[in-house]
Parts: C-alpha cells; sequence; structure tokens
C-alpha cells in the first residue's frame, strides 16, 4: 500500500527488507472517529489522522523526524501489526 506523499508502507508483515529497520505500528479508532497511529516500538510516536491512509502518513513523518533527533537512520519499513476498529 502507498501512503498519500506516495510512499511504501507495508500493511502485513511478509514481506520487509531485512537491511532496513522495521517499525511496528497500532492503528486504532478513537471516540472522535479519527484513526489515531502509535509506534511500538520509538516511545513517543503517537499521531491521527481522518482516515487510516492519513494516520499511516503522519506517523510516518512522526518517525522520520524522531530518527533525525536521535541521528538514526531515516530509511525504514513500517507496518501495521494491529488494526484495532479502523
Amino acid at each position: 500500500m502507498q501512503d498519500q506523499m506516495g510512499r511504501y508502507v507495508e500493511i502485513l508483515p511478509s514481506r520487509t527488507s531485512a537491511t532496513k529497520q522495521t517499525y511496528r505500528i497500532v492503528l486504532k479508532q478513537d471516540e472522535d472517529g479519527r484513526i489515531v497511529a502509535r509506534c511500538l516500538d520509538l516511545e513517543g510516536v503517537v499521531t491521527d489522522g481522518a482516515t487510516e491512509e492519513e494516520a499511516i502518513a503522519n506517523v510516518y513523518e512522526a518517525l522520520e523526524a524522531m530518527l533525525e533527533v536521535r541521528g538514526l537512520e531515516k530509511d525504514f519499513n513500517l507496518i501495521v501489526v494491529e488494526n484495532m476498529g479502523a
């Protein structure tokens, strides 16, 4: 699947690249109907969007920013490991 920015997002953890770091996210619909995306592997990376695609695009950007601040590689795989009501 591609996000709104045209970046590839792996929805099922079956074909990730072994050479890239993989970050797992959980999608959950909140009480207002927005989709909340939370990274399980980096504390503090939580965002939301009006749609699943928007939430994934937003978490991708939040991960890039967090990795840049930490001086880590920004080339990564993103997988959705749980989709609760999204």
